[in-house]
């Protein structure tokens, strides 16, 4: 009787095995995605196997300060990469019938095991486009970091709040130059600063006007980025170009800033 159930088991055990779903790569996977217009965005995606299961990363950008991305992927997420990947095949040679043309650009570059493959053309990927697979994989793990990175900026803005004199104009750095913000603690008889009024607000004080933004925090590898845009119903009809910035060091009393993409 032992042995019956032990054979029933192992024939069990022998069909699941069977029935899992293979990745079409051997170690390794990588979805580079280059895309937009006048300014170029990019956007990377690796899949590996490890220890016979097929995981997933958000190699760039790097989020894994916040939240680590990594993620093992289920046998219809292994579908999907796989049908990706026979697609990828199919265009390796740009050998596709491009619907249209734009100077608007979206590059693929796959690394395949040894292989690398690069695709220029508007090919048709249907539902399996660079984002439709970032989506799929890791919905979850978006959810999360969406809102540890909201949780973070709560805190942040704790020593942001306030009027911060500038070394230098902040909408007028250049790309070599460093800005110093010195937190402005009296009530000093100060024309020109920034101050952060509400979470993801801030208002840049000229002599002659108020210039308003939205900001946001963003976080690659081991650095933490601000993000400011021009809030359009506040300013109305005049265009504000947008600003990004490389936090160097900050403390409740002092920033320092510098251009950063």
């Amino acid at each position: 009787m032992n042995n019956v159930i032990f054979l029933i088991f192992f024939i069990v055990i022998t069909m699941f095995t069977q029935a899992q779903t293979r990745a079409g790569f051997s170690n390794s996977f990588k979805i580079e995605f280059v895309y937009g217009d006048e300014a170029h965005a990019r956007e990377e995606i690796l899949f590996e196997i490890k220890n016979n299961k097929v995981t997933g990363r958000i190699t760039y950008p790097n989020t894994d300060k916040v939240i680590p991305s990594e993620t093992e992927l289920t046998d219809s997420q292994i579908n999907v990469i796989n049908s990706f990947a026979f697609l990828v095949n199919k265009y390796k040679n740009n050998d596709c019938k491009e619907s249209h043309t734009s100077s608007y650009i979206k590059f693929y570059f796959i690394e395949k095991d040894n292989q690398t493959i690069k695709i220029t053309k508007f090919c048709d990927w249907g539902r399996l486009t660079f984002f439709d697979i970032k989506r799929l994989i890791f919905e979850n793990y978006l959810k999360s970091l969406e809102a540890k990175k909201q949780s973070i900026n709560q805190g942040h803005f704790k020593i942001l709040k306030g009027k911060w004199k500038e070394s230098t104009p902040l909408d007028k750095l250049d790309l070599t130059s460093v800005c110093s913000l010195n937190k402005i603690t009296k009530d000093l008889n100060t024309i020109t600063y920034i101050e952060f009024t509400e979470l993801n607000k801030v208002i840049i004080q000229r002599t002659d006007r108020k210039i308003y933004y939205n900001y946001r925090f963003e976080f690659r590898d081991d650095k933490t980025y601000i993000f400011l845009w021009g809030d359009d119903k506040k300013n109305r009809e005049e265009f504000v170009y947008g600003h990004s910035f490389l936090i160097i060091n900050w403390n409740n009393n002092h920033i320092k800033l510098s251009r950063g993409y």
